[in-house]
């Protein structure tokens, strides 16, 4: 296929990211450039902020970073843990391994939870894992594995970890934040991160993190490095309508547009959709004898 042929040509995507983009969105990224620095976008920031606490249900910052979401997961660590600490990652997937490879390139040590791919896991085996390895810092786990869309149960998670608060809970939520019920104050998630090209429906290119206060008091004490993905800077820069280094004004604009079509459809009705799609998908799926998680 020719480019000429191609761009002639509207591909539909059938993936969990990226995605179809809504037209409000294709306009908002067809926008003349503005500077990262000018007192519009400044304004478009500080609204942004309001916005973002909304969906990931937190009264913290949830900040913007100029990366996909594997940059906010490397964030994550990298902003609440010290070299040598020890965290329990749970598999299952192609991202619960990827949190587990990043946590030893960081110098972390990594106990693991090896699951059949498209299992959930079993609170109880946390429950255990914890109980084996007293010193763990962090307990690091995907909410809806992209690779499986198997989700694991965050909410019966978080009900373990309240005997151990010394305990940082990490959860990605780059496919389940918008598609699954994840309230991250309520239910006591310390550090949350999310992409855009999922149920944000933008290109890929921006990520989102949230901590709890707890994870921020720890972020005092960590030692990883971090430069670009300093969070303590970061948070300082867009608090004030700014972002640390330069950003891409086009995406974070059409986050905006993508923001008021989410907060007209509702967080609830969103995730009420998502669920009912899955159990379409599901009474397909045997209807037709095949296999999906």
């Amino acid at each position: 296929m020719s480019l000429k042929s191609f761009s002639k040509e509207k591909p539909l995507l059938l993936t969990p990211g990226p995605v179809l983009l809504h037209p409000q969105i294709q306009k908002s990224l067809a926008l003349p450039m503005i500077h990262h620095r000018d007192s519009d976008f400044k304004g478009l920031l500080v609204e942004l902020s309001q916005q973002l606490k909304l969906f990931f249900q937190t009264n913290q910052e949830v900040l913007i970073l100029n990366a996909t979401g594997t940059g906010a997961m490397e964030a994550g660590l990298a902003n609440t843990l010290s070299s040598g600490e020890e965290v329990l990652c749970v598999g299952g997937g192609k991202f619960g391994e990827r949190w587990r490879d990043m946590a030893k390139e960081l110098s972390l040590k990594v106990h693991f939870i090896e699951l059949d791919w498209g299992k959930a896991v079993d609170p109880a085996k946390i429950e255990e894992a914890l109980a084996k390895h007293p010193k763990t810092k962090a307990l690091i786990v995907t909410a809806c594995e992209t690779s499986t869309a198997t989700s694991h149960p965050i909410e019966d998670i978080t009900k373990v970890l309240k005997k151990r608060p010394e305990v940082l809970f990490i959860v990605d939520a780059i496919t389940g934040l918008g598609a699954m019920p994840l309230p991250m104050d309520e239910w006591g998630i310390d550090v949350m991160v999310a992409g855009s090209q999922k149920t944000f429906w933008l290109p890929t290119g921006l990520s989102f993190i949230s901590l709890s206060k707890k994870a921020w008091e720890r972020s005092l004490q960590s030692n990883l490095p971090k430069y670009y993905f300093n969070l303590t800077r970061e948070k300082k820069a867009q608090t004030q309508g700014q972002t640390a280094f330069s950003s891409p004004v086009s995406l974070i604009r059409a986050l905006h547009s993508s923001l008021k079509i989410l907060e007209g459809i509702g967080l609830k009705n969103l995730i009420s959709q998502c669920e009912n799609f899955k159990k379409s998908s599901l009474e397909f799926s045997n209807h037709l004898n095949l296999k999906i998680y």
